[in-house]
C-alpha cells in the first residue's frame, strides 16, 4: 500500500486513516441497490461442485456451493459474497445459510453459501490443539478455492454474472473463523510453530504463508469469529465488519480458549481484539457489539435484529462498492483531522472539523464509551475525558461519505 508522507509533528498527536476510491462506483450503483432489498425473490443454483481435498480423517471429499442470484436481474456484473457456515468445525451444512444468502441476493450480489471440509476423527478421545488447527487449514484452503473457482469463471464464461473485482467473504461462527485467517493471514505474518506446521503439511499457498493471494477481497463480513491471533491483521488487509455477543461462551468476544463439549482446545482473538487490531493498522472496520449478551450468533434468532444486521452489512459493502469509501487495490491515506495533546491527561482537542460529523469514542476492546463530552468553540472540538480511565481509546470520527479513526492515549 502506498502511503503519503506524515508531517512529524501531527505523527506525535495522533495517527488517522481515511479512505477514499479513486475507481468509479459500479454502474448498477443506483442509491439503492446493494443497500436495500430491490427484488422480491431469488434463483439458487444448487450443488455446483468447485474443489475436492482430503479431511483430516484421511476421506475424499467433493465441495460443493449453492449460488443465490436475483430474480430477473439483467446485470452481469455484480459483486458476489461467499458465506460459510457455522458448527465448530465438526457439523452444520451450507443450507444453515440460505435466509442470510436469499436476504442479501435480493439486495442485488450474488450470494454463495460453500461447503468446507470439517472433523471427522472421532471426538473421544478430545481434538487436540494441532488436530484443530490442521482442520482450519483446510478450511482456509477451500475458502479459496471457492473464491478462485468464482474469479476463473467471472473472467471466462461469467456463468453467474459476478465482477471478480468484488468479491466478499464471511460466516458464521466457525465459517467466520475460517473466512477471517484466510483475509487476513499473508508471508509477512508471525505464524507460530504449531500454524506453521499444519500449513506447510496441507502445501498450503496463495496467500496463506508461502506467496500472494491469487483473488482480491474487497471486504469481511465477520458474524462471530475470530483469529487464532489480531497480530494477524496489518496495513492493506481487507476491511472487516463484525458483529458479536460481547459474553460469547462460544466464540469469545476477546480473547480466550474456545471449548468443544467443555474441553479447552485452542485459544483464539475475537471481534473485539480484531476491531482494535484493524484501526491500529489502519484498516477499515466497523464492529456492532450486543451488549450484555451471553448467547453466541444471538442476533441471527430474531427477524428484527437479522434484518438490522444485513442490512448494516450491506450499507457496508454498497458503500465501498458506490460511494467511492474505499477501494479493493488502490488505498490512500488522507490527514484530516488532528488531534493534540497526544497523550492527554483529561482534555483532547479536535481540529479540522466542519460540524457535521458524527464523534464515538471506544476503548481498546472496541466497547463504545458514554463517560465524555465534547463542546466546540471557533471551530475546535474539546472533548473531555476526565471520567476515562488510563489506556489507549479509539475516537472515530463518521461523516456521510468518510470513517477516519485517531489513536489516543489517556494518562
Amino acid at each position: 500500500m502506498r502511503l503519503i508522507s506524515i508531517p512529524a509533528i501531527l505523527v506525535t498527536f495522533a495517527t488517522l486513516f481515511s479512505y477514499i476510491s479513486f475507481a468509479q462506483g459500479l454502474s448498477s450503483c443506483d442509491g439503492e441497490r446493494y443497500k436495500t432489498a430491490v427484488f422480491d425473490d431469488v434463483d439458487v443454483v444448487r450443488g455446483v461442485k468447485f474443489g475436492e481435498g482430503t479431511t483430516i480423517g484421511g476421506n475424499d471429499q467433493e465441495l460443493f456451493m449453492d449460488i443465490y442470484t436475483p430474480k430477473g436481474d439483467d446485470e452481469t456484473a455484480r459483486p458476489v459474497i461467499v458465506l460459510a457456515f457455522g458448527g465448530s468445525f465438526v457439523s452444520g451444512d451450507r443450507l444453515q445459510l440460505q435466509p442470510i444468502c436469499t436476504e442479501l441476493a435480493k439486495k442485488g450480489y450474488v450470494t454463495v453459501s460453500m461447503d468446507y471440509r470439517l472433523y471427522d476423527l472421532p471426538l473421544f478421545p478430545f481434538p487436540t490443539t494441532e488436530e484443530m488447527i490442521d482442520v482450519v487449514v483446510k478450511s482456509m484452503l477451500d475458502v479459496e478455492a471457492a473464491i478462485v473457482f468464482l474469479d476463473e469463471d467471472s473472467r471466462g464464461d461469467n456463468t453467474y454474472g459476478i465482477d471478480a473485482d468484488w468479491i466478499y467473504i464471511g460466516g458464521v461462527s466457525a465459517g467466520s473463523i475460517a473466512t477471517s485467517n484466510y483475509a487476513m493471514l499473508d508471508a509477512s505474518d508471525s505464524i507460530g510453530a504449531e500454524l506453521k506446521v499444519a500449513l506447510e503439511n496441507n502445501d498450503a499457498i496463495d496467500g496463506i504463508g508461502n506467496s500472494e493471494p491469487r483473488v482480491n477481497i474487497a471486504g469481511l463480513l465477520n458474524y462471530s469469529g475470530a483469529l487464532r491471533s489480531s497480530g494477524f491483521i496489518d496495513a492493506g488487509d481487507p476491511p472487516v465488519i463484525s458483529f458479536h455477543d460481547d459474553g460469547d461462551e462460544v466464540v469469545p468476544y476477546d480473547g480466550r480458549e474456545i471449548e468443544l463439549l467443555g474441553q479447552k482446545i485452542i485459544y483464539v482473538e475475537g471481534s473485539s481484539l480484531i476491531d482494535s487490531a484493524a484501526l491500529a493498522a489502519g484498516v477499515q472496520s466497523e464492529l456492532h457489539t450486543f451488549v450484555n449478551s451471553s448467547g453466541h450468533v444471538s442476533y441471527f434468532n430474531q427477524p428484527s435484529t437479522t434484518t438490522d444486521v444485513l442490512n448494516k452489512s450491506a450499507v457496508f459493502m454498497h458503500d465501498m462498492i458506490c460511494e467511492g469509501f474505499t477501494s479493493v487495490n488502490d488505498l490512500k491515506q488522507i490527514l484530516a483531522v488532528s488531534a493534540f495533546p497526544n497523550p492527554m491527561d483529561n482534555f483532547i482537542t479536535l481540529s479540522g472539523l466542519t460540524g457535521n460529523e458524527t464523534i464515538s469514542i471506544s476503548n481498546i476492546a472496541g466497547k463504545l464509551m458514554d463517560n465524555y463530552s465534547i463542546e466546540s468553540s471557533e471551530g475546535l472540538y474539546v472533548l473531555n475525558g476526565g471520567d476515562l480511565v488510563p489506556g489507549i481509546y479509539f475516537i472515530q470520527v463518521k461523516t456521510e461519505s468518510t470513517i477516519q479513526t485517531l489513536r489516543v492515549i489517556k494518562q
